[in-house]
């Protein structure tokens, strides 16, 4: 709709005003799912305004002062148009719904893409072992991508329609991208391709929540996945190239497992629930080795490097040190004051320093003798969901509920390399 926005001058606010706005043109073409987003562009060489309009369909369209489509300025973007911004040399940059940034060009006008992210929230982050180019993310939108570290560009996009995905794992020496997903499956993708390579059916009910692989100490073809889910179990998965059988299932857990972690001589897994407890298990035996019960909805949990020490987080703001020998408490430090800690990951050598995430929207970094905070990251808008600390630990990603994938340079006179 065009309308004329003519109106009398200043006068006194009784009098009443004499010429009123008025609708002069209405565009005879309709849009799908509406109007979304619109701006207007002037031609520097005629000084006529023309119009550019974003869809919720994603059409990107240029109509002039009279409101009639300009020929071949038409084209079709990803997700509803949700913002125009015009820019220099007659160039205009569009946003997207579904986290696409695009950049056109008037004279040609086709959408050149220039950045991606999550739509939804983003639930967890993996980086592949020795590997701190590549990252994998997945998120509430039902994905799972990959993505360059170095260039921050998205280099493989795995949708799985209607379903959310809540924790990943690279398996099988970077061969692998195992998935849980909300529909209670762990699905196997190649990092290639992204094409599917196998699925667990009802490996839990009401959605699978942790994942741990258990390193091989043969050469063997067939390797182990444990997997937790909302149903407060813990099972073991034989997986091979042509079927994936359960091999134990521990049920000693009331809420959902909210993480896996295996020792690095892979005998024994720890996990952590949301029921206030966490309990080591050997995998041989699956027999309970150790348990500790708090007042607390764990959140993560963590071995340090050497397994003499647990590391957790939870809903009581805390982190909280454990012997790994007998689960007696070392110390309790307050992570946040203000709500409960999210994410937590070790520095995988000399276990000097550590980072947490909570829904207070802060990255922490912390000493881990000292037990003291020696700086803080502020740049998500909500809660921290998962952080990882890269394989070099030149720098961590985190990821959140508002979608956002965060990349934090480590100083390395706060986080110094272990001496060779």
């Amino acid at each position: 709709l065009k309308f004329s926005i003519a109106r009398d001058g200043i006068h006194k606010p009784n009098d009443p005003d004499r010429i009123r706005p008025m609708l002069k043109k209405v565009s005879k073409n309709r849009v799908g799912s509406g109007v979304t987003s619109i701006a207007v562009w002037t031609n520097k060489i005629s000084g006529n305004d023309n119009i550019i309009i974003g869809a919720g369909d994603g059409m990107i369209i240029l109509y002039n002062s009279e409101l009639n489509q300009v020929h071949a300025k038409k084209e079709a973007v990803q997700g509803a148009i949700t913002s125009i911004c015009l820019s220099k040399h007659d160039t205009f940059y569009l946003g997207t719904d579904e986290a696409n940034r695009y950049r056109l060009s008037i004279q040609n006008w086709q959408p050149e893409l220039l950045a991606t992210a999550h739509a939804g929230a983003v639930k967890d982050i993996v980086f592949p072992q020795n590997c701190s180019d590549l990252f994998v993310t997945c998120s509430t939108g039902g994905d799972v991508r990959v993505w360059n570290a170095k260039k921050r560009l998205e280099l493989l996009r795995i949708c799985v329609p209607n379903l959310e995905c809540d924790t990943i794992a690279v398996a099988n020496y970077g061969a692998e991208i195992v998935s849980g997903w909300s529909d209670g499956r762990v699905r196997s993708f190649y990092p290639e391709s992204g094409k599917l390579k196998f699925v667990i059916n009802d490996a839990h009910v009401d959605g699978v929540t942790a994942l741990a692989e258990v390193s091989r100490k043969t050469s063997s073809n067939s390797w182990t996945l444990i997997t937790g889910g909302r149903d407060g179990r813990i099972r073991g998965w034989r997986i091979t190239s042509s079927h994936q059988p359960m091999i134990f299932s521990i049920k000693e857990h009331r809420a959902a497992i909210t993480a896996l972690r295996v020792s690095n001589d892979a005998t024994k897994v720890i996990s952590a629930s949301a029921d206030g407890s966490c309990l080591c298990f050997c995998l041989e035996t699956q027999v309970r080795k150790l348990a500790l019960f708090e007042s607390n909805v764990f959140t993560q949990i963590s071995w340090h490097p050497d397994e003499s020490q647990l590391l957790t987080t939870g809903s009581n703001y805390k982190i909280s040190y454990y012997d790994a020998y007998d689960a007696s408490t070392i110390r309790v430090i307050d992570g946040s004051f203000t709500d409960e800690m999210t994410a937590l990951d070790v520095e995988p050598i000399d276990g000097a320093w550590f980072l947490t995430g909570s829904a207070d929207k802060t990255i922490k970094l912390w000493s881990y003798d000292d037990g003291i905070a020696v700086a803080q990251g502020l740049g998500h808008a909500k809660r921290v969901n998962s952080l990882k600390i890269a394989p070099d630990r030149s720098t961590a990603v985190s990821v959140g509920n508002e979608g956002g994938i965060y990349v934090w340079a480590l100083d390395q006179d706060l986080c110094p390399l272990p001496h060779k």
